[in-house]
């Protein structure tokens, strides 16, 4: 009886052990609140990961996420994802000395071998000094999700470095957006903030404000947009601007 007992303990402690220190594989739904540290690096995400209502997903300064080319999880696209569901929250506390990276797991990366991280409506993140690259689109802001970055760069997307759209509230501050395959920055309907941003090199606009509803606001304050296909173009129903 007592042995019996014991070899089911053994059984499940080795199931929740990870096979080699250091690294964690992780998918599918949070079930709980979960802190992500370096310890665990690298969090190698094998399946769509979703921080449902009620959640938070903390990663602290110093982790880092690559994300698999095989969705094992496929909630939507072939390829993995970090999803904050309605309700659920993301806290990304990176440092200046200890930056959090979500990357490909590819040792050869190119645009688009991961989807990007996803704040559906209703989400809320806040992203501190870090480092997204090789995704489709760095992140997506959908409905009313709400997103703070700060010092947060987003580089080599196949599509754009960061959307928000449909009322949607982003600000940033800092950081930069480059290299990407369209936009660095494309913002819609909603209130949205771009401050002291360097965005550059990227093969589409720069940064492209497109909004036709007159409740929306947006504020440009210190920004570099250089060796852009266009450095900038805001549009408000029928009257659009360029600016270089």
């Amino acid at each position: 009886m007592h042995r019996t007992l014991i070899a089911r303990l053994g059984l499940l402690i080795g199931l929740l052990t990870p096979l080699s220190a250091g690294a964690t594989d992780v998918q599918g739904e949070l079930l709980a609140d979960a802190t992500w540290s370096p310890e665990g690096n690298p969090w190698t995400v094998t399946g769509d990961v979703v921080v449902p209502d009620g959640v938070v997903l903390t990663i602290e300064a110093g982790a880092q996420v690559v994300f698999d080319l095989d969705d094992l999880e496929d909630r939507g696209t072939a390829r993995t994802e970090l999803m904050v569901d309605v309700g659920g929250t993301l806290l990304v506390a990176g440092t200046a000395e200890e930056r959090v990276a979500f990357t490909t797991l590819a040792n050869n990366p190119s645009r688009g071998q991961w989807e990007g991280l996803t704040l559906q409506d209703g989400a809320v993140a806040d992203i501190d000094h870090a480092d997204i690259s090789w995704a489709v689109n760095g992140l997506v802001l959908e409905g009313g999700a709400i997103a703070d970055l700060e010092e947060v760069t987003v580089r080599q997307s196949s599509s754009v470095g960061v959307r928000a759209f449909d009322g949607a509230e982003l600000a940033v501050a800092g950081g930069s957006f480059s290299s990407n395959a369209a936009q660095g920055i494309r913002v819609g309907e909603g209130t949205h903030s771009v401050r002291d941003a360097v965005i550059f090199g990227n093969d589409g606009i720069g940064l492209y404000v497109l909004m036709a509803d007159p409740a929306s606001t947006f504020l440009g304050d210190h920004i570099s947009s250089v060796r852009n296909s266009t450095g900038a173009w805001l549009s408000r129903g029928d009257h659009r601007t360029i600016l270089s």
